[in-house]
């Protein structure tokens, strides 16, 4: 059996549902971001149905180089650009303000910006970013700015996602990471609760 060759044309590839095109993105190098850009697209094709993006993306933060994305750094930029995309159409991608919303939920669940682009040492121009967008995509991004780490959404999201993992079977070490992932996200809101 001959491996399949890597996506090169990823959203046309998410959207169809090639999730082995997809797969073979990775490369397992820390060094590139060839692993993350698997994550990314793999998302997109969860975003479109495709049920088995969903066991990849598990297994992807288990095999790869992402395993080593213990603050989630990696996983929150590649949101983050598919929020994005979504905003404005782009990578391929349809303008589809309900999964740009989601993405950036994602993106900024546990971090600001300033915090993902220390954190990946990927610098993503704001100005510029904001200046191409339209006014209803402006105001989504600064939505999702403005108000990052809600924590009592956070609580609702991890919980959901976590119901979701144990829906799908995934790896005990991946539903024991979003088991505590809620756990502080739930201490975040009785920490608020004891002001």
């Amino acid at each position: 059996m001959v491996a399949p060759a890597p996506s090169d044309d990823p959203a046309r590839d998410a959207i169809a549902g090639n999730i082995d095109a997809l797969w073979a993105l990775m490369d397992l190098d820390s060094s590139s971001d060839a692993d993350r850009q698997a994550y990314k697209w793999l998302c997109v094709a969860s975003d479109f149905g495709h049920r088995e993006a969903d066991e990849r993306i598990g297994d992807v933060l288990e095999v790869s180089s992402l395993r080593y994305d213990d603050d989630g750094y990696e996983q929150a930029s590649a949101h983050f650009e598919l929020g994005l995309a979504y905003l404005e159409g782009g990578e391929g991608l349809p303008e589809d303000l309900r999964l740009a919303r989601q993405h950036l939920e994602e993106a900024f669940d546990a971090h600001t910006i300033e915090q993902i682009m220390a954190g990946t040492a990927r610098h993503y121009d704001m100005d510029a970013i904001r200046a191409r967008l339209d006014e209803w995509s402006l105001a989504e991004l600064e939505r999702a700015l403005t108000f990052p780490t809600d924590p009592y959404r956070a609580v609702g999201r991890h919980a959901d996602r976590l119901r979701r993992l144990r829906e799908l079977n995934a790896p005990a070490v991946i539903r024991q990471h979003e088991a505590a992932m809620l756990r502080e996200a739930v201490d975040a809101v009785l920490a608020l609760d004891e002001d």
